[in-house]
């Protein structure tokens, strides 16, 4: 698994990852909030966190190699 991480050029991915979902949580989410849109902010945060978590996930994946 960490070998296909890898061909993907692994600290470029993360860091994307982690800036996307930093990304939507901070700038997305409020604005979405502000419309009274409040399942919409539900998915954002959802999403966000979720690539947060993968991101430090597949950090730590490539710590262990």
């Amino acid at each position: 698994m960490t070998a296909a991480i890898k061909g993907l050029n692994g600290y470029a991915l993360i860091l994307i990852m982690i800036l996307v979902g930093l990304f939507t949580l901070l700038y997305e989410a409020p604005r979405h909030r502000r419309s009274g849109e409040d399942r919409e902010v539900k998915i954002i945060s959802l999403i966000s966190f979720s690539y947060l978590a993968l991101g430090i996930i597949l950090f730590v994946l490539l710590l262990m190699e």
